[in-house]
């Protein structure tokens, strides 16, 4: 006997729930695919080579703003620092400007977290053809008569070898320093390697002669450009004079 009070809507309920399942697992679905990153099949070249530059996190040397710069072509412009910071495989990675950028506010908290670490590292994706020139400046401090010691190390990767290694004061703002000067073949093999002066941040300024201490020119194979000081008029004025045996801050 057919019952007169018969109805189709739990039939119709499970369906359209059934229906709004699919759609949500299918959208789901549609979601979660992308096209593959193109990237991963170009995949960034191994760090070949890497110069750091430290200097004291503690105490008033620690508020000093010291830059690395590389020189590693014939030109002035191959060049990389804080105003080039990246150019033909070569990078500059951290930028430190002192203790003033130690210090942060922690996500969600109140207090103010301080990394006590002033170091710059610039990395070498490929090794230059011409000479490599290793240089640190000192940029800003609020007091200019701090000196600031600071260390540059520079290894070869994959195999790991220590190129070299040293410590020198800077002892004026706007002091350029080289600490160290080689060339290295595709199996990483130094050809050669000294410590003569070449300005990287003041390349362009006004040559100015001046007497060489360094012995036989013949002999050192230092350029004429390696003889010259160099003088360079910062933007408050200020009188910097770079190289040789006589060059003076302000």
């Amino acid at each position: 006997m057919r019952s007169r009070y018969s109805s189709n809507v739990a039939f119709l309920d499970m369906t359209l729930n059934s229906l709004l399942g699919i759609s949500a697992l299918f959208i789901i679905a549609f979601l979660l695919i992308r096209e593959e990153d193109k990237r991963t099949d170009m995949p960034d070249k191994p760090v070949e080579l890497m110069a750091v530059l430290s200097w004291p996190a503690e105490g008033n040397a620690s508020f000093a703003d010291v830059d690395l710069w590389i020189s590693y072509g014939p030109n002035d412009d191959d060049a990389v620092g804080f105003r080039v910071p990246a150019r033909e495989g070569i990078a500059l990675e951290i930028d430190d400007l002192g203790a003033r950028s130690d210090r942060f506010l922690a996500k969600g908290k109140s207090k103010i977290e301080t990394i006590p670490i002033n170091r710059e590292v610039i990395n070498f994706r490929r090794i230059p053809e011409d000479e490599i020139v290793v240089n640190a400046m000192y940029y800003f401090h609020n007091d200019k008569d701090t000196p600031v010691p600071c260390t540059v190390q520079v290894y070869a990767l994959n195999p790991f070898k220590v190129i070299y290694e040293g410590v020198h004061t800077l002892t004026y703002r706007g002091e350029e320093h080289t600490f160290v000067r080689f060339n290295m073949n595709q199996d990483k093999n130094i050809t050669d390697l000294h410590h003569r002066p070449k300005s990287i941040v003041y390349a362009k300024a006004q040559p100015v002669l001046n007497n060489w201490s360094g012995g036989d020119v013949q002999n050192s194979g230092a350029s004429a450009l390696e003889q010259q000081s160099y003088q360079y008029t910062s933007p408050s004025g200020s009188l910097y004079q770079y190289g040789g045996p006589e060059g003076r801050g302000p």
